[in-house]
């Protein structure tokens, strides 16, 4: 059994950096469209996790890295609050870039499929 169930909307959200970092531990998951969650979380938004060994349900993706960060590999974390503010730092840098990234792969898609042809417009 897959210790985390991983809901996203599609391949392009913001769950891409949580399921490089569960393939990276090497921990066993599956994705699951979102409709498959019944959840009691106040405000849950997609990506959300389910731990199917504790329990334990989760959304947000920053939240989400650091909880799986914790539990299978706590070093990645750091061991004083300095090493963790610089962590914290690096994963929000990390974010911002994946958002830039994304939005401009998402617009680009948007501008190929507006020529009815398929080519880019120029």
């Amino acid at each position: 059994m897959e210790e985390i169930s991983l809901y996203h909307h599609t391949a392009r959200d913001s769950s891409e950096p949580i399921t490089m970092l569960l393939k990276y531990l090497h921990v066993p998951f599956r994705l699951l469209p979102p409709q498959d969650f019944a959840s009691s979380l106040p405000f849950c938004s997609f990506p959300a996790i389910r731990d199917n060994t504790s329990g334990l349900e989760l959304s947000r993706t920053v939240a989400i890295c650091r909880y799986i960060a914790g539990k299978y590999r706590p070093k990645m974390l750091g061991s004083a609050m300095n090493e963790f503010a610089e962590l914290d730092a690096l994963l929000c840098l990390v974010m911002d870039v994946y958002r830039i990234v994304a939005k401009g792969i998402c617009e680009n898609e948007e501008h190929i499929k507006g020529n009815s042809n398929g080519e880019a417009n120029e």
